[in-house]
C-alpha cells in the first residue's frame, strides 16, 4: 500500500485503510464480548459486573500466570498508578491476590485467586470457539498470515509517531 496512491478524491489507500481499521476495531472488541456477554460472570464472581477492562485483566492474567505490577501494567497498555487501581479494585471482590515475589521483595507480583481463574478459563474457552469458527470461513486467509499482521501493527502503533 503506497501513500502516494490517490484516487480521484485525493484520499490514500493507507488513509482509507486507516478509516475503516477506526470503525471496526470498536466493533471487533464489541463482537467479542457480544459473542460473550459477561452477565453469567456476575453470578459466579459476585453481584455486580465486570467491566470489559476488568475482564480483560483476568485474560490477560490466565494467559500470562502471575506478573509483576510493571508487567501487568505493559500488558494491559496502562500506566502502573492505573494498574495499581485495577488490582485493588479486582482484590477487592476476591478476584486477584497480591504478594511479593518469593526472590525479590521489591517486587509486587499479582494472580488470579481461584476463582477468577475459572471464570477467565471459562471466556478464554468461548472466545477461543468464537475465533476458530470465524476464522475457518476465510480458508484463503492463512492464520499465519493474520497473526504477523495484528502482531506488527499491534507493534508499530506502540512505537508511536516518528
Amino acid at each position: 500500500m503506497s501513500d502516494r496512491d490517490r484516487d480521484e478524491s485525493g484520499v490514500t489507500a493507507v488513509d482509507d485503510a486507516v478509516d475503516r481499521l477506526l470503525a471496526l476495531l470498536p466493533l471487533l472488541g464489541a463482537a467479542l464480548r457480544d459473542a460473550d456477554p459477561h452477565p453469567r460472570a456476575r453470578d459466579r464472581l459476585g453481584e455486580t459486573p465486570l467491566t470489559p477492562r476488568q475482564m480483560s485483566a483476568l485474560v490477560q492474567l490466565e494467559l500470562a500466570g502471575s506478573q509483576s505490577m510493571s508487567d501487568f501494567a505493559a500488558g494491559m497498555g496502562v500506566s502502573p498508578p492505573a494498574a495499581t487501581e485495577m488490582v485493588e479494585r479486582l482484590e477487592e471482590r476476591g478476584l486477584l491476590v497480591r504478594e511479593h515475589d518469593q526472590n525479590d521483595r521489591r517486587v509486587i507480583t499479582v494472580r488470579l485467586s481461584g476463582a477468577a481463574a475459572a471464570e477467565a478459563r471459562a471466556v478464554l474457552a468461548r472466545r477461543r470457539r468464537d475465533l476458530q469458527r470465524a476464522l475457518r470461513r476465510f480458508p484463503d486467509v492463512p492464520p499465519a498470515v493474520l497473526l504477523a499482521f495484528m502482531t506488527e501493527l499491534i507493534q508499530e502503533l506502540r512505537r508511536g509517531s516518528p
